[in-house]
């Protein structure tokens, strides 16, 4: 499942709800399989009467929920996540990033890659962490070798304390 671009695999003339089994019959979920997710996503997408209308309509963080919400539910073994925190209200990340906690904390081996300018964000997903200057690999860091940068970045550790 990617979020690299919100609005890859959905198609802009179809409703939310009818976008999302396109979308996750493209990331390889079956139709049956979507149909028993269907009130899971649409309530965790939290868009109200919104899903009843073409994604065009659609905000750019309404997009986000819709596109979030079937990908974290997809169960697939690699999340790619691109500026996860970009679009939505600081409710929606909060509880995106509480969902991200209880997969992490789950049983579900996955694969999350995050992309992100905030980097104590990464800090409580990460072990790994790679920075990129101008496409080029600068930097290569475990998550204790880390502490300087997070001393600089409390505001990320606080709100993270909040939603856990």
């Amino acid at each position: 499942a990617s979020l690299i671009d919100l609005e890859a695999g959905f198609q802009p003339d179809l409703t939310g709800k009818e976008n999302i089994f396109l979308n996750g019959m493209l990331m390889g979920i079956t139709r049956a399989e979507l149909q028993t997710k269907l009130k899971q996503i649409i309530e965790f997408a939290d868009i109200g009467k919104f899903i009843y209308q073409p994604f065009f309509t659609y905000s750019a963080g309404m997009k986000f929920r819709l596109a979030f919400a079937v990908a974290v539910v997809s169960n697939c073994e690699i999340l790619l996540l691109d500026e996860l925190f970009v679009s939505g209200d600081i409710n929606f990340q909060h509880k995106s990033m509480r969902k991200l906690i209880s997969i992490q904390n789950s049983q579900r081996r996955i694969t999350t890659v995050i992309c992100s300018h905030v980097p104590a964000f990464m800090w409580n997903f990460a072990d790994k962490f790679y920075e990129l200057k101008s496409g080029i690999l600068k930097t290569k860091s475990t998550a204790s070798m880390l502490s300087d940068i997070k001393k600089e970045n409390k505001v990320w550790e606080s709100i993270y304390k909040l939603v856990k």
